[in-house]
Order: C-alpha cells, then structure tokens, then sequence
C-alpha cells in the first residue's frame, strides 16, 4: 500500500509535467488556451470504516482545466488575421457542416471567396441586405469576399459649395455663354460626371452677372461626354438671384428649391438624356474672390477590389479602385456561459498547431483538424 501511494504521486508530477510540457510546446500557437492540472486526494474505507481513522491513499489527477484568460493581440500584415478582446469565439462550420468555434482568427480567402481557416472551415457571420447593403443581423451566412467588378452608378445629383464675386462687374455688352471667350463669363468650375456605363464626362459651369442691382447671374451648363458629344444649356442659361446678404433666392432656381436640372443627350450608348440635378443651395454672393469650397457628385465609375478592412465590432468592408465601399458582412461572435464546460474535441490525427473542442452534445467549438 505504502508503495503504491508513493506512486501515485509520480503519476500525479508526471501528469502536471506533461500539462506543462503542452503548455510550453504551444506557447506559438494561436488562439491557444493553456491548462493546469488539478488533484484530489484519495482515501479507502471499509462499509464500517470510520474516516477519524482513515488513512489517505495518495492522489489523483481530478481535472485539466483549461483557462479562459485573455490573450494577447499581436498585429499582422493579413487583414483576415483577427482577434477577440474579452469573451466569446468565432463561429464556423467545418467541413462536414458540424458547427465548431474557435479563438484562433488566422483565417484566409479559399478560391470561391469564402472566408476560411487552415483546415476549410467556413467563417460565419451576419449577411447584408442586397438593397441598403447594411448588415442583415436576421440571417448568419458563410461570409464571402466578392471580388467581382462593382457596377458603375450614373450621375444624378451634383452639389456646390463656393461664393460669387459681388464686386464682378457687369458685361458691357451681355452675350451668349462661349466657354472659347473668357470675356463671355466671370467665373467657371468643372467636375467629372459619370453615365450609366462608367464613363466619364467632363462637367462645366459657367458663371455671368447680369444685372448688379438685382443680384442676378446666369449659370451656363456644359458636359462632354466620351464619345465627344457636347450638351449645354447656353441658349437658355439657369437664371438665379440673390438677397442682399449674400444669401441664394432659392425660389429663383429652377426647380424652386436651390436645384435647377440639366439634361444631357449622350452618344456613348449608355441611358440618354442623362438629367444631373444641380444643387446651388449652398453658393454666396459676398464681397470676396470667387472660390470653389467644394463641388461633388454621386456617380461612379467601375471598380476593382483593392482591399479588405475589418473594424473594431467585426464588420468587413470591400475596398474597391472607383474609392467605393461596401459591407460584405459582419464576424458572428458566440458566447458560452461556462466555457470550462468545453471539451476538447477529439482530432482526427495528431495536429499540434490548434486547438479544437466540443460540447457534450456532439457540437463543437474550436479549430477543426484536418
């Protein structure tokens, strides 16, 4: 008896070192959890035995627990490389469709564009609504990089934000606009506009004072499309106001509300006439230089993918050439009330660099082996 209590205790050292041993061989590996090991003494005692009497017989190994603390977070130069701060892991379904989960974020795009880790195992998420593309958390998909062109997006709607020169003279003899003849305007600005196709169109405005007291100017329109077709609004120039603060008349534009539309008549093939609706709100007419703010529009040309980003609450956003952005999806993070109710699932075959586990009931957290 004495002998085998001493040797209970060698199985006990042996244990602790081997859970060390493990320890220290995946100090590497990511997503990793270490474990300690726990014991529990042993008594023997007879049905009529009296434990004020009894004598111990050594020790066992009760438990290899393994220990939920939070990790470190290193940087990478994958953007697929993710990492959890405090609780929760990531969600994926293997191979065979099992769900596991896992704290290991080494994770990397297969040929189809799905999001997955070493061993095939599909990285799940939220999905995105087709029409807002904002994040559908009614739905958790296998999150998918599409690297497909994204469609180019026609010009609409354009904005200036600039102030006028109220010192401008008016023109001894008024004309028509003739963007050839700087005498036949005061002050110009472009911007590219773009068709239906993701073609771009230059885009002119053209100022002219015509009457100081009234605080009135012409605004002469033209756009040249990329087949060289030339649309412009000269013969009938948006005519607009101001009050005597500098402030726009909003009504004196055309449609009554800061915005006046220009039409275009393309000839590249893409949708025509192509109407931009032109906001002017925002303009002044103050004793000052002419000076351009700033001057947008809301098309786009086509596309390509150019990078993936990944932000704090796991949305991923595509990066595309055009400098447009979509949501492709957003990272699904599960929570377990006991984490040490977690077991390890049993590989396949021996992998030593992750970790895979599975709950009682057949599902599984962690990686997955091969």
């Amino acid at each position: 008896m004495p002998f085998r209590i001493g040797l209970s205790g060698l199985n006990a050292a042996q244990a602790d070192l081997k859970v060390t041993g493990n320890n220290i061989a995946n100090v590497g590996t990511v997503g990793f959890k270490q474990s300690r090991a726990e014991f529990a003494d042993v008594y023997a005692t007879s049905k009529f035995g009296s434990a004020s009497t009894a004598i111990g017989s050594g020790v066992r190994l009760a438990d290899t627990a393994q220990q939920f603390t939070q990790g470190n977070i290193i940087f990478t130069e994958n953007n697929l490389d993710l990492g959890i701060t405090g609780d929760g892991f990531f969600t994926m379904d293997d191979v065979s469709g099992n769900r596991v989960y896992t704290r290991n974020g080494q994770f990397k795009v297969d040929r189809d564009g799905f999001i997955v880790d070493n061993s095939g195992s599909n990285l799940k998420g939220y999905g995105v609504d087709a029409v807002t593309n904002n994040i559908n958390t009614g739905s958790i998909v296998d999150l998918q990089i599409i690297s497909t062109n994204i469609a180019p997006s026609a010009t609409s709607t354009a904005d200036l934000f600039a102030n006028i020169d109220a010192g401008a003279a008016d023109l001894t003899a008024p004309t028509a606009i003739d963007p050839l003849d700087p005498t036949s305007y005061h002050h110009t600005t472009s911007f590219t506009a773009y068709d239906s196709l993701g073609n771009p169109m230059l885009t002119s405005l053209f100022f002219q004072k015509n009457d100081a007291a009234l605080r009135t100017w012409d605004i002469g329109v033209q756009l040249t499309d990329s087949s060289g077709t030339v649309s412009d609004n000269f013969a009938a120039p948006e005519t607009i106001n101001f009050d005597t603060i500098g402030g726009l008349n909003s009504g004196s534009t055309g449609n009554g509300d800061g915005t006046f539309d220009f039409s275009a008549a393309l000839g590249s093939g893409a949708t025509s006439p192509q109407v931009i609706t032109i906001d002017l709100s925002n303009i002044t007419q103050y004793g000052a230089d002419f000076g351009v703010t700033n001057l947008t529009q809301n098309g786009f040309t086509t596309g390509q993918l150019s990078g993936i980003d990944v932000d704090q609450s796991g949305v991923i956003t595509a990066r595309f050439t055009n400098g447009q952005s979509n949501n492709l999806g957003q990272v699904f993070i599960t929570n377990f009330n006991n984490n040490q109710g977690l077991t390890q699932l049993v590989p396949k075959h021996i992998n030593f660099d992750r970790l895979t586990f599975h709950m009682p009931d057949s599902t599984y957290f962690g990686h997955h082996p091969h």
